[in-house]
């Protein structure tokens, strides 16, 4: 009965690390795509600015 009780304990660590290992690639997932909005807004900006400093000059 001991082992038994061990067992399921030994399953429950494992199955909250792959909980854990799941949340920490959709945390990464989350950072990729707010990097890549990043990227987006950049490159939305970039040309707006561009134009005002030859406005500028």
């Amino acid at each position: 009965m001991y082992m038994v009780i061990w067992r399921i304990i030994d399953l429950l660590v494992r199955f909250d690390h792959l909980l854990v290992s799941f949340g920490h690639l959709l945390v990464r997932f989350d950072h990729l795509l707010v990097s890549f909005g990043h990227l987006l807004v950049n490159f939305e900006i970039n040309p707006i600015i561009m134009k005002l400093c030859k406005a500028l000059l």
